[in-house]
């Protein structure tokens, strides 16, 4: 049989297998998507799920992150995106005052859902590998100061770990007025409702 066919054939049993090692007729990864009699079952759902995502995660492992830039402004504004692949992506705004000096801010921090968390996103490294560029790319542009608004404890912790958790100064969000917290005190904080959960406007010194 021609080694290149998609099919082989069990002359012992007298059936054929698909490339999975299954019957055809029963193969439940043969027929995802497809409007037959056979379903996967949770088990075999999340099992699919979870080799892709080991997919992407290693082609991400892979990738270098794509950095764009663009004019919103000219001599005042700019905006830059760092793209990796599988929706992870980190857009941010460039701003150049009266007096030159040059400040940035995050406006969109994501990594997509399945690739969050414990042994997923954290271990790839994702949110610090977007974060790093970015830091790359302000400080080439002389920045000066790096903010956003902090939802999340684990994206505070990416912050930490890129910029120093020294260089981290909080405030409350939409405002001017300093919270005197350290980094430290602030992932100690515990709302039972919303677990992991802060509000701050963070700025970090570059």
């Amino acid at each position: 049989m021609d080694g290149d066919n998609l099919i082989s054939f069990d002359t012992a049993k007298g059936g054929e297998f698909c490339v999975h090692g299954n019957f055809v007729s029963s193969c439940k990864i043969c027929t995802v998507g497809q409007d037959q009699k056979y379903q996967l079952t949770d088990s075999d759902g999340l099992l699919l799920e979870e080799k892709e995502t080991e997919a992407w995660l290693e082609e991400i492992e892979h990738a270098e992150p794509s950095i764009e830039w663009k004019t919103y402004v000219p001599e005042r504004q700019f905006g830059v995106i760092i793209l990796l692949p599988h929706e992870c992506f980190l857009e941010a705004t460039l701003n150049v005052n009266d007096a030159g000096e040059r400040s940035m801010y995050i406006d969109i921090f994501q990594v997509h859902p399945r690739l969050r968390g414990k042994n997923r996103g954290d271990s790839a490294g994702i949110g610090s590998r977007l974060l790093t560029s970015l830091v790359s790319e302000a400080r080439k542009y002389e920045v000066s100061t790096l903010g956003g608004h902090f939802t999340s404890k684990s994206a505070l912790a990416t912050q930490a770990r890129v910029c120093g958790r020294e260089s981290l100064n909080f405030f409350k969000h939409g405002t001017s007025e300093r919270v005197e917290k350290t980094f430290e005190e602030v992932m100690a904080e515990n709302d039972p409702d919303n677990p992991g959960r802060i509000d701050y406007d963070v700025v970090s010194t570059l």
